[in-house]
């Protein structure tokens, strides 16, 4: 079965295409390669089909058309990065779908929200970066992990950095140094190079039980 028509659940050719067209034009989808498992999965904003009705189109991260045949053997699906925290070129985002909705099937803003860290600081300001920072999310995705001081030096840099998917770091909002720890979007308290600082004992136990992935040198105390 192509994809194309695994993507849309019907058949026919020209009912394919129509479909392709109303479920996932403006959004994104993934392609990989079965047959190369060497082969990275690359992402394009799906634009519909040519003319001749022979190649569908997607545009990547820099604009550039890339076209698939009607044929193709490639697999072309819908991304599905899991809840949490990313990093981007301009520090940690929180990625999460949005209610199921039924005009679109792909990936897009009508389906998932991005929330920069900086949202919480100052949430009236706060608003969906889904075009932004959606190719840094997939990309990031493929990241296996980082340490604690590559974290720090990301902030430092790019003023927060995500650690996983559930905890990420920023420079301090209310001190001229130091850093600040977050369960996704929630503040927790602070974070030095061996010490986390918790304003509250809310997240104790959560960081107890999975500091050993990412800080396990670290204590952890309650402020």
């Amino acid at each position: 079965m192509k994809p194309w028509q695994r993507l849309t659940d019907i058949k026919g050719e020209q009912n394919i295409l129509d479909e392709m067209y109303k479920k996932y034009k403006g959004t994104i989808l993934g392609i990989s390669d079965p047959e190369d498992p060497t082969f990275k999965p690359k992402y394009g904003y799906y634009n519909g089909t040519d003319t001749d009705q022979q190649f569908h189109y997607l545009k990547d991260q820099t604009g550039d058309r890339m076209s698939l045949s009607v044929d193709t053997n490639y697999e072309v699906f819908i991304p599905d990065p899991p809840r949490g925290m990313y990093n981007t070129i301009n520090g940690a985002v929180l990625f999460y779908r949005k209610p199921f909705r039924q005009h679109k099937r792909g990936l897009g803003d009508g389906t998932a929200m991005i929330e920069r860290l900086h949202g919480t600081i100052a949430p009236a300001i706060q608003r969906n970066w889904f075009e932004s920072y959606i190719f840094d999310v997939l990309y990031d995705q493929q990241i296996r992990g980082r340490t604690i001081e590559k974290c720090f030096e990301m902030a430092d840099e790019f003023g927060s950095a995500a650690v996983n998917r559930e905890f990420a770091i920023s420079l301090h909002t209310q001190k001229e140094s130091g850093y600040q720890l977050y369960y996704e979007n929630r503040l927790l308290g602070d974070i030095t190079k061996d010490e986390i600082l918790l304003g509250n004992g809310l997240f104790y136990q959560e960081i107890i039980d999975r500091q050993h992935t990412w800080c396990p040198n670290h204590k952890v105390r309650i402020m």
